[in-house]
């Protein structure tokens, strides 16, 4: 829900901004822009409280569990629910037990979390691309009006929205908890898009399907790289192992575009799509570098 929330903004803004511009102007969309920040603000300052205890919305049990360390009164407890047997897709998968990340040290050294970085900074890229290039390509290599751009241009973020929401369901309620097999998915299902959009025609109905699918594959497996160090890490060492997996996900979140803009400076468009077609390619592979951690029980 949350990084489905994250890709509302791409889904409404295009449209937006074309009405803005046809009743007004481009130096508009600043103004028109600005007022949600401000009210979300101010919104924020009154309903958003410095702890727990402050809120009225957290019940005295919730309170207790986000307080306790050990949840239980300091006896032993797992990091996470104990994953059904799938013995094939454990295979595939590589499902096994791994020594818990205790210190920050630990997940310094942890190719998991690095690997899962990574993956996570090639997905990233190429949404970002998608996000700044692909209005720029409606309108100058398919020759589409503002207002068939502003629809085909929110596609992307019809299925990513819905990615999300569809690959964190699947991922609780049929696979036990397991997080690579949406993430693979995300990444095959993203290269087969990126072929499917070389050379594509230039059909509003086309490029519309087209687009919403290879949200949909981006995004599927995209809430697993937040959730994946939860099985690694302890509550302590979480927000380390995250930040790891964020920042190197921004990095190649602002690179991507940048090595769009060398591209065309020297080629097509078929080398663009060739280049996402080669990172999530490469984000398969790093995902099939790293485990699925299956849950150990660990004593304070």
């Amino acid at each position: 829900m949350w990084i489905a929330a994250s890709k509302l903004g791409p889904l409404i803004v295009p449209s937006v901004c074309i009405i803005v511009i046809q009743l007004w102007g481009w130096r508009e969309i600043f103004y028109v822009f600005a007022v949600p920040g401000i009210l979300f603000a101010i919104a924020w300052m009154f309903l958003v409280t410095n702890s727990p205890s402050e809120n009225r919305f957290c019940s005295p049990a919730e309170q207790r569990y986000i307080l306790d360390e050990s949840n239980d009164s300091g006896r032993p407890k797992a990091r996470r629910a104990q994953l059904e047997p799938m013995p094939w897709l454990d295979t595939i998968n590589r499902t096994k037990k791994v020594p818990e990340l205790a210190a920050v040290g630990h997940v310094f050294r942890s190719w998991n979390i690095f690997g899962v970085a990574l993956g996570y900074g090639c997905m990233i890229g190429i949404s970002n691309i998608f996000i700044s290039w692909i209005p720029t390509y409606l309108v100058t290599v398919k020759g589409f009006a503002s207002v068939k751009m502003g629809f085909l241009a929110s596609a992307p973020f019809i299925g990513a929205v819905t990615g999300n929401m569809l690959g964190g369901w699947i991922s609780d309620r049929f696979l036990g908890g397991r997080r690579k097999p949406m993430m693979m998915l995300g990444a095959l299902g993203t290269m087969i898009m990126m072929i499917a959009l070389i050379d594509a025609p230039n059909s509003v109905l086309y490029l519309g399907a087209a687009l919403i699918m290879t949200g949909l594959m981006l995004d599927i497996g995209l809430a697993g790289y937040s959730a994946y160090p939860m099985g690694l890490a302890t509550k302590a060492t979480y927000p380390t192992a995250f930040s790891i997996v964020n920042s190197v996900g921004q990095m190649g979140g602002a690179c991507a575009p940048l090595a769009v803009g060398f591209l065309l400076d020297s080629y097509s468009w078929t080398s663009v799509f060739v280049y996402m077609l080669g990172t999530s390619l490469l984000c398969l592979l790093l995902l099939i570098s790293i485990v699925e951690p299956i849950a150990q029980t660990v004593k304070k």
